[in-house]
């Protein structure tokens, strides 16, 4: 862990940890770059037990162990930054000395004022086609001048016709929404007349029934009494018939 730790310290030049590893590394650190100030085989094989990648190795005895040929120790420092959430661990960073800190390169941005205005032409340029042109831009300007009122006259006529269109387009919409709200309003009578409309319907029905049931009992009455009027006369008669027989045979027996 150490090896790796201090490996990452050169690589970096600044390592966040907590404060415990940190004090464990700076000391083996600095061992280091005091052996690497002066760069020899001996010196090399030393340092490479603990530092395995080649390219930091070199990194230190070609760059970080030169800046600190006049300084008699103290190539490292301790910056606390608090606590860590969890444990509550003592958070430090551990970092080099005068170490390099590398500067973004950012774009130059233009200046707002060189947006906002313009490339002016150049007054030679201008001076050498007016000269070769004559009236030329004084003829072009009266054109212009003479093309203005048309232009207005063209761009009002078009902006009438557009409020025209917009007009009849939302009269249109609102009458087809009218007509579609009546039909839809007579297409869904009341619920009070429709009932009151049936009721009436099966009234109306009722009677004609009632009368027509009435016609037929009367009549079936009228028959009956027909048929025993009809009846007693002929009872009669046979009642007749039947005595003057019997007078008539009762003086024969005598």
């Amino acid at each position: 862990m150490k090896s790796n730790m201090v490996t990452s310290l050169f690589r970096y030049e600044r390592v966040q940890t907590t404060k415990a590893k940190a004090l464990e590394v700076r000391r083996v650190a600095e061992k280091m770059v005091t052996r690497a100030r002066v760069d020899s085989v001996h010196n090399r094989r030393i340092i490479a037990q603990r530092i395995h990648d080649p390219e930091i190795l070199a990194k230190l005895f070609t760059e970080i162990a030169p800046r600190y040929l006049e300084r008699p120790g103290g190539y490292t420092r301790v910056l606390k930054i608090g606590r860590r959430q969890g444990d509550a661990a003592e958070m430090v960073i551990l970092e080099l000395v005068d170490r390099k800190i590398e500067e973004k390169v950012r774009p130059e941005k233009e200046s707002a004022q060189e947006k906002q205005s313009p490339a002016e032409p150049d007054v030679s340029t201008v001076e050498a086609s007016e000269a070769d042109s004559g009236t030329a831009p004084e003829n072009d300007s009266e054109a212009a001048k003479a093309e203005e009122p048309k232009s207005k006259a063209k761009s009002t006529k078009a902006t009438a016709t557009k409020t025209k269109t917009s007009t009849a387009t939302t009269r249109k919409g609102s009458a087809k929404t009218s007509s579609t709200a009546k039909s839809k309003s007579a297409a869904r009578p009341k619920t009070g007349e429709s009932k009151a409309a049936t009721a009436k319907e099966t009234a109306a029905g009722a009677k004609p029934k009632a009368k027509t049931e009435a016609k037929k009992a009367t009549s079936t009455s009228k028959v009956g009494s027909d048929d025993k009027a009809s009846k007693k006369p002929a009872e009669k008669e046979e009642n007749a018939t039947d005595s003057s027989e019997k007078a008539g045979a009762s003086p024969e027996r005598e």
